[in-house]
C-alpha cells in the first residue's frame, strides 16, 4: 500500500515529535524529513523507511514504549562489494596473463597455438571459399535428388471399395 506523500508526511512529523519532542530542531526537521524520506505502512502495523538521499531503508516499528528503525539487508550493497571483489580478480588474472607473455617473450618462446583469442578459432579465407563451394555442390546434388524423386513417381494405388 502506497502511502500519500500529505500522508507520509504526517507520519513523519508523528515520528519527529515523539522522537524529538517539540524543540527548535524539529520543524526544520519535519520540513526536511517530509522530502528526504517515504514511509509505507507494512500489514503487521510497522513501516519501511526508505532515505531517499542515500538509499538506505530501515523497518520501522513500535519497541517497548520506543519507535526503533532498523536498517534493512541491502542486497545492493552486496552486490557492490561482489562486483568489486571479481573487478579485483579480473585485473589480478589480467596482470598475470601479462606477466607470463612477457616471461615467454624474455624467453623467445611462442605462445602455444589457440592463445590468442577468437581469431585463432576463425576458418581462413581459403576455407570459407571451400566451405562455399562444398555447400552449393550439395544443394545441387539435393536438388537433383528431388528432380528424381518427382520423375520416379508411380502409379497411385486405387482406394480400395469400403462398402457397407
Amino acid at each position: 500500500m502506497r502511502l500519500s506523500r500529505h500522508r507520509t508526511a504526517h507520519l513523519l512529523m508523528a515520528l519527529v515529535i515523539g522522537l524529538g519532542g517539540p524543540g527548535p530542531l524539529a520543524g526544520a526537521a519535519r520540513a526536511q524529513g517530509a522530502e528526504r524520506f517515504t514511509l509505507e505502512k507494512l500489514e503487521d502495523g510497522a513501516f519501511i523507511r526508505l532515505d531517499r538521499e542515500t538509499g538506505q531503508i530501515s523497518r520501522c516499528g513500535q519497541r517497548g514504549t520506543s519507535l526503533v528503525c532498523e536498517a534493512a539487508a541491502d542486497d545492493l550493497e552486496l552486490m557492490r562489494a561482489e562486483v568489486a571483489r571479481l573487478d579485483a580478480d579480473l585485473a589480478e588474472a589480467r596482470a598475470e596473463n601479462r606477466r607470463l607473455r612477457t616471461a615467454l617473450d624474455e624467453a623467445g618462446i611462442e605462445p602455444p597455438e589457440g592463445t590468442g583469442g577468437m581469431a585463432d578459432q576463425l576458418p581462413s579465407e581459403d576455407e570459407m571459399k571451400d566451405f562455399a563451394d562444398w555447400f552449393a555442390m550439395m544443394g545441387r546434388v539435393f536438388r537433383d535428388m528431388l528432380d528424381d524423386l518427382g520423375a520416379e513417381e508411380p502409379e497411385p494405388a486405387p482406394a480400395p471399395d469400403r462398402r457397407i
